[in-house]
């Protein structure tokens, strides 16, 4: 699992920085490649405009020479018709006025049109149109779309395939750094899962340890000592038989914790409603409340919750459990829903009791984790309840937060997702 998730996220990374490198390329190619377009539809407008002015020079009389092979010069008004065109007889055209480039050049001195059909002669023209506002007139010339008109418009296409190239050679460059992380990510992982489980062999083997002992002292004795008492006897048996339901709850414990270790989510939810979950808590905890003399409020009205029901159980259950054991004699727990949104509710579980100190807050829900170990093997705690609650929680998509309780006391706060 950690493997797959490894090379997943060097997958996605590895895409996101392709993605963005491919569209930044793509945009420096359009950029570019209009930016040539320009470069070049320019030159020729220039190229074009210095005939203007030469035509404009001698007009009314026309150039005897053509600078251009197949060119066109027509000589406009600014009312736009056409007074003189050299390639058709003036009567027979149309009114000028609204041709792009003549508009153009009236509004802002030159004007051009990069390909039009001409509506007076066959075939696709590049027009550049000068206005000269001291005679009065347009002076447009015109150039066929030819062979060698297209190649002087045609862009210098080598910086696309050098753009290309060093696309390709970053994107394998990146593809080797994505890899090269992959595998130490992965290594990564793999070190800290080792060193989870190693963590996680000795909490546990530390924590078995104590009842084992004990359990094998109290063995050695009643075998070793014949002449005990019934009732000495008796008193062995039973710490004998503590000790195996403390060794039992760690167990039951470990293997809770692995399931959801196993786990991505919760597979099949189901509507829980809050109250009767928590009564049908209270009823197993009862015994221990009342030796405890504890009172126990809640305020969850008619809350309903999506989840798995057992999961949910053990989240509210060892939550109570750990303020009876932690709280002190004769404390008020409340458990109380807060703000419900359309997808989640937020719950509470505090105590009134001795409280945590600050530093110690954010440990709490580690596995093994205890704030005084000789007290809580007292009470008989596996130091695993807190993880099973956060565990549970992140399981069903969650999250969870433990605070102090003003003026002492603990609270925990955590959300669920709501039907």
């Amino acid at each position: 699992m950690d493997t797959i998730s490894s090379n997943s996220f060097a997958n996605r990374m590895f895409a996101s920085v392709v993605g963005i490198f491919l569209l930044l390329a793509i945009m420096f190619l359009v950029f570019q490649y209009q930016r040539e377009t320009d470069y070049k539809v320019d030159i020729l407008h220039n190229r074009l405009q210095v005939v203007n002015y030469q035509v404009e020079g001698v007009w009314p009389d026309t150039l005897v020479t053509l600078p251009e092979k197949d060119m066109r010069i027509t000589v406009i008004g600014k009312d736009g018709a056409v007074l003189y065109d050299n390639e058709r007889p003036v009567g027979e055209m149309a009114n000028h006025r609204d041709r792009r480039e003549v508009s153009q050049a009236l509004e802002r001195g030159q004007g051009y049109d990069i390909q039009r059909n001409s509506e007076s002669l066959p075939g696709k023209y590049f027009y550049s149109a000068t206005y000269f506002p001291e005679r009065g007139i347009v002076v447009r010339s015109a150039l066929p779309y030819s062979a060698q008109l297209y190649k002087d418009l045609t862009i210098d296409k080598s910086f696309i395939f050098f753009v290309i190239g060093i696309t390709i050679v970053l994107c394998i460059v990146l593809f080797q750094i994505a890899r090269r992380l992959s595998v130490s990510e992965r290594q990564r992982v793999e070190g800290e899962k080792q060193q989870l489980k190693r963590q996680l062999t000795q909490n546990a083997a530390h924590e078995l340890k104590t009842p084992t002992a004990s359990i094998s002292a109290y063995l050695e004795t009643l075998l070793s000592d014949e002449k005990m008492s019934d009732e000495q006897r008796r008193h062995f048996l039973e710490r004998s038989y503590a000790q195996c339901c403390r060794m039992t709850n760690i167990l039951s414990d470990m293997s809770a914790l692995a399931r959801m270790d196993a786990v991505q989510q919760v597979s099949a939810p189901v509507r829980i409603r809050v109250r009767e979950l928590l009564d049908s808590v209270l009823d197993d905890v009862r015994p221990a409340l009342d030796e405890a003399a504890m009172t126990i409020r809640l305020n969850v009205g008619d809350t309903v919750v999506m989840g798995d029901h057992s999961l949910v159980y053990s989240i509210f259950r060892n939550l109570i459990e750990n303020s009876i054991a932690y709280a002190g004699t004769g404390c008020n727990i409340n458990v109380y829903a807060g703000k419900i949104s359309d997808e989640t509710v937020e719950l509470f579980v505090s105590d009134n009791g001795v409280g945590v100190p600050s530093h110690h807050l954010s440990h709490l829900c580690e596995r093994f984790y205890r704030i005084d170990k000789g007290r809580s093997r007292r009470l008989g705690g596996t130091g695993l309840g807190l993880a099973i609650v956060k565990n549970a929680v992140l399981l069903h998509g969650g999250e969870i937060e433990l605070l102090t309780t003003p003026p002492t006391g603990l609270t925990v706060r955590f959300t669920l997702p709501t039907a």
